[in-house]
Formats: C-alpha cells, structure tokens, sequence
C-alpha cells in the first residue's frame, strides 16, 4: 500500500500553495489531482486559472473546456474560459463565454468586464461601454474596468459622463490601487506625477506577481571579457506597426564592429515586406511568443545580453514580467510608451529636453537619457506613393484649405474640438480631414461638430491607407491639427515626412510634449504654441496665408533628405554611445544616472 498522500490531500495542499501564491507547487498538486481523478471539478477548475496566470494559455483553454463540460450550469467556468480564449486571441469565443457566464449569473461583475473587453477587440466599442457601464453598476472602484470604460468611450467620443470617471479613477490611484495601467490614463491625465503613482503601483503588483511564483530568481550576468555589446530589443510589434516603421534603419545601422544585436519577439508570425526588413536586421532574431516569461528570461539570458530594451512599455501585449525577472545587467525602456515605467528592473528611459523638461526628472524613476535631436528615430527608406495623389480623389478642391487630424479618435477631447471649430469658422473655405476609424466614433464627432456650429460638409473621413499612400496624403494637407493632452506621435512623424506642418499645444506629460520634440528637431519651433489661444492663433495664420503654407511645405520637403530627425543611421550611432556610456558603468560599478550627450 502506497503511503502516497491521498488526493484529497493533495487537492488542500494545491489550495494553500495557490493561495500563498506558491503557483508551481500547486500545479504539481492539481495535476496529481487530476490524474487520478479526471473529474474533479474544483481541481480542473483551479488547473484552468492557474495555468493563465503561468501564461500557458493552451493548458487553460483544455482544463476551461473540460470545467464546463462537467458543470454547464456553473457561472464562474465560463468566466475562465472566456479568459483563456481572450488569452489566446480568440475574442469571438470569449465573448460568446462571457454571455454566458453573465447569463447564469447577472450580478457576475468581472464577467460584465471581461465581456467589454472581448467585444472592443471584435470591433464592437458601444457594446464594450454597455458591458462595463453594468460591471461598474455592481462595483464603481473596479480600477481596471473603470480604466477600460473611460478608454474605450474615448474611442467612439462618448463624452458624457467621462469627467466623473476620470475623477474616480484619480482618487483610486491616490489609494494606491494597481490594475490601472498608465498607458490608458495618457489620454485623459495632464498630471505627470498621478501617469507616475499609477506606474509604481502597477510594476509593485508585477515584482509581487514575479516573486509569488517564481520566488527569488537571480541570474548571473554573462562577463563581456572585450566581446561586442550584445544589445537586446524586446517587443511585440515588428511588424508594419507604429514602432516597427520606426525602427527598421537604425536597426540596420547599428555598427556591427561593436556590437551584436538581438531581436525577442512575442506576438505571432505576421508577414509583410517590413517584418522581413526588420528580421534580416538581427543577427539573431527569437520568437518567444510561445514562451512564459521565465522562460523567455532564460532565452535572453543564455544570449549574454548586455542591454535589453522594452519597445512596449505599458502597451498591449507587453511582457514586463520578462524585464521584472531582471536577465540582462542593464535594462532600458524606449519609444513604445511615453513615460516611466515606475520599476526598479528598469535602468534608463530614452527621452530628450523637449519630452522631459528641466525639473520633469523627478516623474521618472529611470536615469534619463537626453538624445541630442530627438528621441524618436526615423526612417528616411519610408516611401510615398508611386503615383503623386491628387485632391480630386478624395472629392476635395484644390481651393480649400485642409486641415488634418490623423490621429486616433480616443486623443480628441471636447477642448480640441472647441478650438478645431473656432479655427474652421475663421477661416473661410476651411475643411478638416479625419481617420474614420469606427462608425459610432464618426457619428459622435459629426453630431458635436454640429453643435458648435460645424456643417457636415466642413468634415471629411479618411479611410486607411496604405504606407506610402497614408504618407503621400498629408502632402495634399495644409496643417495638421495635433490633440492634446496626448498628441500625436508616429502620426506626427508621418505627418512631417510627408509635408505637412503641425501646430502642437505641449503639456506637462511626455506624451503631450513629442509632437513639439519633433517640431524643434526639424526647426519648425514657430509652430509650438504656447497655449490654447496661441494655437488657433497659429493655426488660423497658416490658413490664411498661401506664402507661409508654401514655405513650410518647402521647408518639410527638404528636410526629408537634410535633417537629422529623419537619419536613422545617425539616430543609431548616438544610441550607441549612450550604451556604451550605460555599460561602462555597470561594469564599474557606478550608479544609472542621467546621460546627456
């Protein structure tokens, strides 16, 4: 007779692991559970969220079918399910969990937000508010739901109602709440020290998370003994995205002489064209999508990295825990979210003096590198249409003057459409162009734009477009019209490689403050207003003159070829000399503090 506990033991002490956040000693229990009893419920059940917090997602989704195929009738199994096909990507299935998760249970409110966020990644925004509005109902401080309400009401300009949340949603940070990550606040917080105290309270979750289940981990740091610097970038996004279009030439540019560069990628295999570029731009590219973040630690880690940069910050999909189990000496957070990070397990944030100010370092809790130009790189390889495009096309005369906000929807706020309003009744014969991104976002903005006194026939909607063409459209712009307090960033770039000036209101956060970066990068400071009153002033003089329009296009055009905000061969020797500068003093033993070359 074997003097093996028994399952019923077993099953306590998976219970008592998983509470005290022992999460892989409870693995072990539940699954010797499981195996001599397939059918235990509790135990298939703690299996399914354990596995989601270990980031096995396939475990998750088996063990959340098999709960629900043993108890239908049981609310919360559909809830875990629905969290692991949202893990996995499949947001259809998860939705049609979650209803039925709230189905059986009305008063379920993580399944009401858990519903929202699945029907806001299946393109279904007002159903998402609908679904978080009823969570809400059942409990108004719950931090992460409420973020998410604000966030995607933004997204259809669903104003009515956002100041009270948003208030809310400060007076939970103040309490130190976690679950409210910063990169959602950037659209609707002027205040760089709360985007700060919701960042700390996010990263201390995440090092609590880290050390409940993996416990103390240390790594021992490759010695470099005169090998290249082995410089590794971490993200999810090479790919045709934001940052990926970014990067690609100062990847190819860095100086391999002296140093190795790595590429960890954690999103599915996309194809492209770029993601083909950004890949041959490695010497060693790594897909890591399938691994835990231990794992992907260990990857990292077995390399030697000697710097490891986060091009994702706070963003979706990021992988911080990776960052968190600390497996290169020196880590860096750059270009995917603006601002800090409010962790210890990272070293440096690149910045420049136009994105943090004088006096604006104590709102970052990384040594702070101060990029001489600016601190988002470009690519001078972008190209514009092969064919020049013509205002005709798009159903808009050659005689107006067009003003452009390429920008998503969620960054215009009611104060910018204000001024946007006054700007096109002072200038006669005066359109504004804007993404349609989302129906219910397009029939919001007209409807406000009525209000203030704006015919429909003074808005137009652009749709996507490819690259080259996206970029070749804002040559047929007169001036963009950037939002605020979270402005336009590759959008902003985009604008001014393709010839198109931009006014921009900077405010105290990093993220309000990079359209002016880029701006004084490219010698265009007349355009960086000093207040709202300052900005129509601008933006209405442009209007109004052919000869300054002429001229700023000019300026644009030649600068295409002559300014270093558009020289990623350039952008990437100067990181290079930051990074030795970084290692240097890692291997001296010296504290991280600012770099300014």
């Amino acid at each position: 007779m074997s003097d093996a506990p028994d399952w019923q033991t077993r099953f306590g002490e998976g219970v008592a692991a998983h509470k005290e956040g022992r999460l892989i000693d409870a693995q072990e229990a539940y699954g010797a559970v499981v195996a001599s009893r397939p059918d235990h419920l509790d135990a298939v059940t703690n299996l399914s969220v354990l596995s989601l917090q270990l980031g096995d997602v396939a475990a998750a989704r088996r063990y959340g079918r098999k709960a629900v195929e043993l108890a239908p009738e049981r609310a919360n199994g559909w809830n875990n399910l629905g969290l692991a096909l949202k893990a996995s990507g499949d947001f259809q299935g998860a939705a049609q969990a979650f209803r039925r998760c709230v189905s059986l249970d009305k008063t379920h409110q993580h399944a009401w937000g858990n519903l929202g966020e699945a029907l806001a990644n299946i393109g279904d925004l007002e159903g998402a508010v609908e679904a978080y509005a009823k969570a809400l109902a059942i409990d108004p401080d719950m931090p992460t739901t409420l973020l998410a309400y604000i966030h995607r009401k933004q997204q259809i300009a669903d104003w009515p109602g956002l100041d009270d949340a948003i208030a809310r949603l400060s007076r939970l940070i103040a309490k130190g709440r976690s679950g409210i990550e910063p990169f959602g606040l950037l659209f609707c917080c002027q205040d760089p020290a709360e985007i700060l105290r919701a960042a700390r309270n996010c990263a201390r979750a995440l090092e609590q998370s880290i050390a409940r289940t993996w416990g103390a981990h240390n790594f021992a740091w490759a010695k470099r003994e005169g090998r290249r610097i082995r410089i590794g970038y971490v993200s999810a996004n090479f790919f045709d995205h934001a940052v990926g279009t970014l990067i690609a030439q100062m990847l190819e540019a860095h100086d391999r002489d002296r140093f190795e560069v790595f590429g960890y990628c954690h999103s599915d295999k996309r194809e492209g064209d770029l993601r083909q570029r950004i890949i041959r731009a490695f010497d060693k590219f790594t897909e890591i999508h399938t691994l835990d973040d231990l794992q992907a630690a260990r990857a990292i880690n077995a390399d030697g990295i000697d710097i490891l940069i986060d091009l994702m910050g706070y963003t979706k999909g990021q992988r911080l825990r990776i960052f968190a189990l600390r497996p290169a000496p020196v880590q860096v957070s750059w270009i995917g979210y603006a601002g800090s990070i409010g962790g210890k397990f990272i070293d440096y944030i690149i910045a420049d003096r136009m994105v943090i100010p004088e006096g604006h370092e104590r709102f970052y809790d990384e040594a702070v590198v101060f990029m001489p130009v600016c601190y988002q790189v470009n690519d001078a390889r972008r190209k514009l249409a092969d064919e020049p495009l013509r205002r005709v096309d798009f159903g808009i005369s050659d005689e107006a003057i067009v003003y452009c906000c390429f920008n998503q929807i969620a960054k215009i706020t009611p104060p910018a459409l204000d001024v946007w309003a006054a700007i096109l009744k002072a200038v006669p014969g005066s359109l504004l162009w804007l993404w349609h991104i989302n129906d219910p976002g397009k029939r919001n903005l007209s409807r406000a734009f009525g209000d203030r006194g704006i015919s429909a026939d003074r808005i137009r909607w652009g749709e996507t477009l490819d690259g080259p063409k996206h970029l070749s459209r804002y040559g047929l712009c007169d001036l963009f019209l950037d939002t605020f307090p979270y402005g336009g960033h590759a959008t902003a770039s985009n604008a001014l490689f393709g010839a198109c000036p931009l006014v921009a209101l900077p405010g105290e956060t990093f993220a309000s403050r990079v359209s002016s970066s880029l701006l004084h990068a490219i010698g265009l400071d007349e355009l960086i207003a000093k207040d709202m009153h300052d900005y129509a002033r601008i933006a209405v003089a442009v209007g109004r003159d052919a000869a300054v329009r002429r001229r700023l296009k000019t300026h644009l055009e030649a600068a295409r070829t002559t300014s270093p905000l558009f020289d990623g061969a350039r952008f990437a020797h100067d990181l290079e000399r930051t990074f030795e500068i970084m290692l240097a003093r890692r291997e001296a033993g010296e504290a991280h503090t600012h770099i300014a070359l």
